[in-house]
């Protein structure tokens, strides 16, 4: 599988303090795919977080099974995980179909 890769300097104080990195892994295949709309939706969510708007503003949701890991809705077909490392956001785009199985790459 091959991935995009977008990476971010993130903007937030909190974030550039730190001087942590955001990247947002997709699916070459699934970025294709996708439409313009949730493309947009997609980038606009990991902008904002960059930026250091809180996840619980832009509709994340706080896995309960890895309290490390955040989930967005990106239309009905998608959701995108974020995942707080040491300095590091990083987000993967993936189909909510199997998205429960994205838990254990992270």
């Amino acid at each position: 599988m091959q991935n995009i890769i977008f990476k971010y300097q993130p903007r937030s104080p909190e974030l550039t303090s730190s001087n942590s990195d955001c990247i947002c892994l997709v699916d070459k295949k699934i970025w294709r795919d996708l439409p313009n709309s949730t493309r947009q939706k997609t980038l606009s969510v990991v902008n904002s977080i960059a930026d250091g708007t809180p996840f619980t503003v832009l509709g994340g949701k706080n896995i309960k099974s890895n309290p490390s890991l955040i989930r967005f809705r990106i239309g009905r077909s998608f959701r995108l995980i974020l995942s707080k490392g040491n300095k590091r956001l990083t987000f993967k785009l993936c189909r909510r179909q199997g998205y429960e199985q994205q838990f254990k790459n992270f």
